[in-house]
């Protein structure tokens, strides 16, 4: 793995250029996973969801605790939520997770998200998650 490839490859990842994203996805020396799959967390976190496409079949989302959907939740990237819910694990979010996030969000995981455990489900309706509006549900 080359190192200054891998920092231009999470680069691109994260300013979302596909095209760059796409060539260096076929260079020996970049793996796409590398790191906790933190090019993929990156592409998340931004709302970059053709990338995040591009880097599904080659990083595992299941990283860090599912961390590149809470990220994409967290900043409201509702196409990247619903791209990264169905091979994702929200069982072991903390509640504080939770409350992160909007209540659209939270409910667009809870109602995508096909790995959640009961545990996730009771911590999801347990806890009260502030909506936009500032109302608060549960």
């Amino acid at each position: 793995m080359d190192r200054t490839l891998q920092r231009a490859f999470c680069g691109a990842c994260w300013d979302g250029n596909t095209d760059m994203v796409r060539q260096l996805l076929g260079h020996p020396e970049v793996v796409p996973d590398a790191d906790h799959s933190t090019a993929l967390l990156h592409a998340a976190h931004r709302g970059h969801w053709r990338v995040v496409e591009m880097l599904m079949p080659v990083s595992n989302p299941l990283e860090r605790n599912s961390e590149a959907l809470w990220r994409a939740a967290k900043h409201r990237h509702g196409r990247v939520v619903r791209l990264l819910s169905p091979v994702s694990d929200t069982s072991a979010w903390e509640a504080w997770m939770w409350r992160e996030l909007s209540a659209t969000m939270a409910r667009m995981v809870a109602r995508h998200t096909s790995t959640n455990s009961e545990k996730g489900e009771e911590d999801f309706h347990a806890v009260e998650v502030n909506s936009p509006e500032g109302q608060h549900i549960s």
